[in-house]
């Protein structure tokens, strides 16, 4: 299954070992509207898992909508509150690069994540990345496919393209010309083996392959972030 680091730049950290925060949510139903008290806990778990990188483990409570009415001892609902665990790792920079932190879950959730505690620890502070494709792309090597979204064309909102160096393709241009590149799939070399990535417009990682030590895929992650993301950042 492929592993997705969310990519976020840190103003502040809590130095102390384990912090964490609440919130009121409200869940509808078809007979009342409740209020549900969600929590959100990180707990330093490694020091350096790999150099300058620490490890958080993180438990996110986090409500999801339903798209359609479910329903349960009688009650239709359409949100209810689903416990999430996820690693977290803050990385260290000196000098003036800020830290950054990346969560490793659904999309939906890290943001979710990072808003609550953003609202509800004091010294935490954290913010989204955006990627700049026109400095991306030229540190990448073969580009193996892409996502484009708002599509301006009858019948079409997004499409993919794939192949060798697809974006050397007419196709690629043509797409770029009628909408907003959102992802690249990339080969990337790191070591002794080539990995199969999605880097896409908000920063995330996305790694494919199945990596079986943690450190060993913080390697690559970590690579590819201080070599490409980091150079590629919109001001």
């Amino acid at each position: 299954m492929p592993h997705v680091y969310h990519v976020f730049e840190v103003r502040r950290f809590p130095s102390r070992k384990k912090f964490g925060t609440t919130d009121q949510l409200q869940l509808l139903n078809d007979v009342d509207q409740n209020m549900e008290t969600c929590t959100t806990v990180i707990q330093l778990a490694a020091k350096n898992i790999v150099p300058g990188v620490a490890r958080y483990d993180a438990e996110h409570e986090f409500l999801v909508r339903l798209q359609f009415l479910g329903r349960a001892r009688g009650v239709r609902f359409q949100e209810f509150v689903s416990p999430y665990q996820f690693p977290v790792y803050l990385e260290e920079r000196s000098g003036s690069t800020p830290n950054s932190v990346l969560v490793r879950t659904k999309a939906k959730v890290a943001h979710d994540f990072v808003r609550r505690l953003n609202k509800g620890v004091p010294d935490f502070a954290a913010t989204d990345r955006m990627v700049d494709f026109d400095k991306l792309r030229p540190l990448l090597g073969t580009v193996s496919g892409a996502w484009f979204r708002d599509i301006q064309a009858a019948y079409l909102s997004a499409a993919g393209v794939f192949g060798p160096h697809v974006d050397k393709s007419e196709e690629f241009q043509h797409a770029e010309q009628i909408g907003k590149l959102r992802a690249l799939t990339v080969a990337y070399p790191h070591g002794e083996n080539t990995y199969s990535l999605m880097l896409t417009e908000t920063g995330s990682i996305v790694v494919f392959n199945a990596i079986e030590a943690e450190a060993h895929e913080l390697e690559l992650v970590f690579n590819v972030k201080r070599s490409v993301l980091d150079k590629s950042w919109l001001a």
